[in-house]
């Protein structure tokens, strides 16, 4: 149920193909490392609508079967950790070293997250003459900002845990980091992954952010991390 890929030509709108196009630089040369089309504000609107559709699907998935395909996803980084930590040396210009502890760190908390799956469970609360039962639910669509600085990890540390909880996440990278081997339709750590609840929505800030907010069941945007559901209670019947 994971797909991180962007809207490609063929799912956008006729008007919109002529959209403007994001460089990914290479911080210590300058040079230019992928370039990247730019969402529009009709590609958001399109995204939030499939992601309400996918995220139905995914909270009605298993538990068991949410948490094996998180860990099936920590598997494929863990296979490319390199890959992803030389990609992240060319786009935000970190050690290499570093670099490596932040893939390990996306990994690791995917498998965290994974194990947390089946311990989502409510409460029962005792109240006056009976009890409340409380129950955890997804959010439903959750939109994560990932900034320049750590776009890795930052971006791992919502994702995977809203994930985990039965959310849909859309992704809005930092306009300079966009990873774009993360961004393309099949990445060699996605692969495996069944398609679903996870997108990358590159753009600049100010239309992304506006459409966000204006756009009906709109994700609820979170940075660096969302919380991973919501509660409900229900109070029960008089005991007695």
């Amino acid at each position: 149920m994971l797909d991180a890929s962007p809207l490609d030509a063929s799912q956008r709108d006729a008007s919109n193909l002529g959209a403007s196009k994001l460089d990914v630089l290479n911080p210590a040369t300058e040079e230019v490392v992928a370039t990247v089309p730019a969402a529009t504000a009709q590609d958001v609107t399109t995204l939030v609508a499939r992601a309400a559709r996918a995220q139905e699907r995914w909270a009605a998935t298993a538990p068991a079967d949410r948490a094996r395909l998180l860990r099936r996803f920590a598997a494929q980084v863990d296979v490319h950790l390199e890959e992803l930590a030389q990609l992240e040396v060319r786009e935000a210009g970190h050690l290499i070293g570093n670099a490596r502890w932040e893939a390990g760190n996306v990994r690791d908390l995917l498998d965290f997250s994974a194990g947390g799956v089946e311990r989502l469970s409510g409460r029962q609360i005792p109240v006056p003459g009976g009890l409340n039962v409380t129950l955890l639910e997804p959010l439903g669509v959750v939109g994560v900002i990932a900034p320049w600085n750590f776009p890795m990890p930052i971006a791992a540390w919502g994702t995977a845990p809203a994930l985990a909880a039965g959310n849909a996440v859309i992704l809005k990278p930092a306009e300079t980091t966009l990873s774009p081997r993360c961004a393309s339709p099949t990445p060699p750590w996605r692969r495996g992954c069944p398609k679903a609840s996870s997108r990358s929505c590159p753009a600049r800030a100010p239309s992304r952010a506006t459409r966000s907010s204006s756009t009906p069941a709109s994700p609820r945007s979170c940075s660096p991390a969302p919380p991973a559901s919501a509660s409900r209670s229900w109070p029960s019947a008089p005991t007695g």
